[in-house]
């Protein structure tokens, strides 16, 4: 399990991701808040749009830079 989390945060040559660890904690920082504030108002509420914005250029931000910038193995 350790050893799975530890590559969620490396690149495919091994090298650490920042970009990986900043999708990744938007990710799941966002869904956090949003469904706690859910349980909170007892029903499920609309995420912000300006919050998707910034998860989706989150993640075409990796996916150019896994395109264009990795190296390869």
């Amino acid at each position: 399990m350790l050893t799975f989390i530890k590559s969620l945060f490396e690149d495919n040559s091994g090298g650490n991701s920042s970009a990986r660890m900043v999708m990744l904690i938007w990710g799941i920082g966002a869904f956090l808040v949003w469904s706690i504030l859910s349980l909170i108002a007892g029903t499920i509420l609309s995420m912000p749009e300006s919050i998707l914005v910034i998860i989706l250029a989150t993640m075409g931000i990796k996916v150019a830079q896994r395109i264009f910038g990795e190296k390869t193995e």
